[in-house]
């Protein structure tokens, strides 16, 4: 059984040879290879040969968004649609447009019989040093009620086609050692995608009240794109779909995911398990008030849990909220690798524990969340991971 089959079987409630340990390194790995100060064993290593070396899961839950063929590939990256050699599809907008570099700032525009959409996102030296691959949304698409007609003709007139190759990359970067997961879309519905991407927080709350109609409007033409990525990945090779990310009870509080988010996950989730797959969502995050609502959702696998000490919600709150029903796919806080921020009698005692509550071991892959820290102490990473390697079978 290679590790991509143990994680398979883990998300089916199968027994397995090991509890699976799967840890998300990707940042941890491009911040200090691009600064060059990884292990000096792994000093000329790809990700995937230190996982190997340390007999571990290739985590797949999240692409290299920098993995980029040109510059029109952060096209669309503020308007929540991603494009990337790891990604399985291709975004066209059937409108004149123009994306452009200056320096460190992508700049887009698309011109419409509505007026003129504009955005910036920015990638800078620290974020490179940092490992970070996502660019930061500078200049959000929607800055005033007029913008409404222009982002609809926008997303009425994006095109979803199938980039098949994306399902080599993913092959050549994780092996054997994890699962092809379809990355659908960050958003978990296209209200999600509204107070995500497309304008500041504050102003989505004054448009939810004073605008209601427009935006309820707005979502249905985002939806198009959305449902298109959902139905791509249905029909692909992937066992796994990602859709949404990063959910915060403080701002995706729990009456608004309930209205706006839930129904569509659940969509998702129905579809997605009609064809016998399997969905997972990226629950990084305050999940105070949410696990609940998790369940409702439908969704298969909670990605990148992040318990106490960084949120408000313990693992054994996690793990009893789900009772088996959704598989954790994280669970151990990145904190704990940082010497700066946690003893070594505080990080051995939160391992013990962890165990512990672990239970039977059944729906469980551990993972670092969200992911290792750039200053990750090495020696900790593989404390953490013989640890894990110590409770044995999964029955």
């Amino acid at each position: 059984m290679n590790y991509s089959e143990i994680i398979l079987s883990a998300i089916k409630g199968k027994p397995v040879p090991e509890l699976p340990c799967a840890p998300r390194m990707d940042l941890w790995y491009l911040s200090n290879y691009y600064r060059g100060t990884l292990p000096r064993e792994y000093r000329n290593a790809t990700l995937l040969d230190i996982m190997e070396d340390l007999e571990v899961g290739f985590n797949t839950t999240n692409p290299n968004f920098l993995e980029r063929e040109s510059v029109d590939d952060e096209a669309h990256r503020a308007l929540g649609r991603y494009q990337s050699s790891d990604i399985p599809y291709r975004v066209f907008v059937d409108c004149d447009q123009k994306c452009r570099q200056e320096g460190d700032l992508y700049i887009s525009e698309y011109f419409t019989p509505y007026g003129t959409i504009r955005t910036q996102t920015l990638y800078t030296e620290e974020m490179r040093k940092a490992g970070i691959t996502n660019t930061h949304i500078q200049e959000k698409a929607f800055k005033s009620e007029k913008d409404y007609d222009a982002l609809g003709y926008v997303y009425e007139h994006m095109r979803i086609e199938a980039r098949p190759e994306a399902c080599e990359t993913w092959k050549e970067r994780a092996g054997d050692r994890g699962p092809m997961i379809f990355w659908v879309a960050s958003e978990g519905s296209p209200y999600h995608l509204l107070s995500k991407y497309l304008m500041p927080f504050e102003l989505f709350c004054y448009e939810m009240f004073d605008h209601p109609q427009k935006m309820q409007e707005l979502a249905g033409k985002i939806s198009k794109s959305f449902y298109a990525a959902l139905e791509l990945g249905l029909n692909s090779e992937a066992e796994i779909l990602r859709v949404g990310a990063n959910y915060d009870s403080t701002i995706e509080n729990p009456p608004f995911f309930r209205e706006h988010i839930l129904p569509d996950l659940r969509n998702c989730a129905d579809k997605t398990h009609e064809k016998k797959k399997y969905l997972l969502s990226h629950t990084d995050g305050e999940n105070s008030g949410l696990l609940d609502l998790y369940l409702e959702c439908g969704f298969d696998i909670a990605d990148s849990i992040c318990p106490a000490p960084m949120t408000s919600v313990s693992f054994k709150e996690h793990r009893k909220a789900f009772k088996n029903k959704v598989t954790i796919y994280g669970g151990v806080p990145s904190i704990i690798f940082l010497p700066s921020s946690v003893s070594e009698y505080e990080f051995e005692r939160f391992l013990d524990d962890f165990l512990i509550d672990a239970g039977d071991g059944k729906n469980l892959i551990v993972s670092i969340a969200d992911t290792a820290p750039p200053e990750a102490d090495f020696s900790r990473i593989r404390k953490f991971i013989k640890k894990i390697k110590e409770f044995g079978p999964v029955s």
